[in-house]
């Protein structure tokens, strides 16, 4: 985030692909949406955090066909996507490494918007 205040020309590592940094982030997304471990990790810290309760099954169920789903999302609905699972990405210099902290709320969020519509 310095680097931002101070210009680019202060960051060690300069400027970053943003094409590859894109593509890992939806990579981690779209892995999260069908990791069973993971997917279990982020809803126990959902948990943790209030976040709305979902059980890992039901998660896994709602989730299922996002990858066919993802396919067919406009750029803007993507983006709505990765806003909702996705609370930061960071990006460390030193190691070169990028981490991706998912919202605690985030798959719960996205299942219940998966599910089927009850008719009003």
């Amino acid at each position: 985030m310095g680097s931002i205040k101070r210009g680019a020309c202060t960051c060690p590592s300069g400027s970053l692909p943003a094409a590859e940094i894109e593509q890992l982030v939806v990579g981690e997304a779209r892995a999260a949406l069908t990791d069973r471990a993971l997917i279990k990790q982020i809803i126990e810290e959902g948990r943790k955090a209030n976040a709305p309760q979902l059980d890992q099954e039901e998660a896994t169920r709602l989730l299922a066909g996002f990858e066919g789903v993802w396919e067919q999302l406009i750029p803007r609905e993507q983006a709505r996507v990765l806003r909702l699972l996705i609370e930061h990405v960071e990006y460390d210099s030193e190691s070169q490494s990028v981490s991706v902290t998912f919202r605690p709320s985030g798959i719960s969020s996205l299942a219940m918007l998966a599910g089927p519509k009850e008719a009003a």
